[in-house]
């Protein structure tokens, strides 16, 4: 009964990890069509970026990049949607490649709780960074997306100390 417990908490926490994902995601994108107003200084931005990037020993590639396009599979789309998409992923800004490599390195760190629903906090620290890199564009977090980052929601379990 204490594992499914366990296990029901930790799908409550991915989820709202999940749908935080999305959030990402699409905000992201406004930011690329210009829906979200560009930062004053792209210098400072990209090298916070670069060095969340590098931190985390991510394998930047331009296929990250072309993926980020679609909401499925990249192989779903016909090739000519992949052409266009093709297309538009090598033209963006360098600013705009960076915050997509940004998202799917964050997109790999969305399970934040142990097998036991404990938080990990490393990996939430992570995610705490790459948000702060968005915040200059206007990311917020909702109270209870705060909670699930600083690992202070109900839904983890107490972690004591050995």
């Amino acid at each position: 009964m204490e594992s499914k417990d366990k296990e029901n908490r930790r799908k409550q926490i991915k989820a709202v990890l999940k749908a935080m994902d999305k959030r990402r995601k699409n905000f992201i994108k406004d930011i690329i069509s210009e829906k979200i107003k560009a930062v004053d200084d792209t210098q400072k931005e990209m090298e916070q970026i670069w060095s969340i990037l590098m931190h985390g020993y991510v394998f930047i590639q331009l296929f990250d990049i072309k993926c980020f396009m679609f909401e499925d599979d990249y192989y779903k789309h016909s090739e000519l949607e992949r052409a266009e998409a093709d297309k538009k992923a090598e033209s963006l800004a360098p600013l705009h490649q960076m915050l997509i490599e940004l998202h799917t390195y964050m997109e790999g760190l969305k399970d934040i709780s142990d097998h036991n629903a404990g938080y990990q906090k490393d990996k939430a620290q992570k995610l705490m960074k790459g948000y702060a890199a968005l915040e200059p564009y206007g990311w917020y977090f909702e109270p209870e997306e705060k909670m699930i980052l600083d690992g202070t929601h109900e839904l983890y379990t107490e972690v004591k100390e050995p």
